[in-house]
């Protein structure tokens, strides 16, 4: 069996079934984007958490069942989206 030294920032992936060599394992970075750092993006998440406990107590017929479906999901999704722009605004 073979050793290997990896960073601590990688993941060794010794699965045989997709990785025939352990002598040479798979690397998997692990990949945190900028924006699952930001406050303001976690509580987004958590709002989002929040309104589907609340959208199971509701049926599904009723308006504001999608509406706050849809405003809670675009929350964190506009968040990531302004995050990732690295251009100046049109």
């Amino acid at each position: 069996m073979c050793t290997a030294v990896v960073e601590t920032m990688l993941i060794l992936d010794l699965n045989l079934s997709r990785n025939p060599n352990p002598c040479y394992p798979l690397i998997v970075p692990q990949t945190q984007f900028n924006h699952e750092k930001l406050k303001v993006y976690q509580k987004a998440i958590a709002l989002v958490s929040h309104a589907n406990e609340i959208l199971e107590g509701l049926p599904k017929t009723l308006a504001v069942h999608g509406q706050l479906d849809r405003a809670s999901t675009s929350i964190p999704l506009n968040i990531a989206e302004g995050n990732g722009k690295h251009t100046s605004a049109d």
